[in-house]
């Protein structure tokens, strides 16, 4: 398959992407609430942190898109796997994390 033929396609991908990122962005106040609550600062933090992080990735991506593999269909698909193992891996890493997160703020009485 052409690399034409296969940029024809971001439309999808990106719309794809974009969905899975608002599902994540939707999940994240209910993981953290059985811990902290599902109060206003909740869903301040989640949002804030969604968008500190697309705007990271959008700086990481147009920087590489303007390198010598900007459009290399190989390298995109690539990327696009190892986002989706960094999502699956949400499920089993962030209970610990968030009852390790729990705890220390008891320690701390905060």
């Amino acid at each position: 398959m052409s690399a034409g033929a296969s940029l024809g396609k971001l439309p999808y991908v990106v719309t794809l992407a974009g969905a899975g990122t608002l599902a994540i962005e939707m999940i994240a106040p209910r993981l953290l609430a059985p811990a902290f609550g599902t109060s206003q600062p909740i869903w301040a933090a989640v949002i804030g942190m969604t968008l500190l992080y697309l705007a990271i990735g959008y700086h990481l991506g147009g920087r590489w898109a303007d390198g010598p593999r900007g459009t290399d269909p190989d390298m995109v698909g690539r990327i696009i796997v190892w986002a989706g193992v960094a999502t699956a891996l949400i499920a089993p890493v962030a209970p610990p994390l968030i009852s390790g997160a729990r705890l220390a703020l008891q320690a701390l009485e905060v």
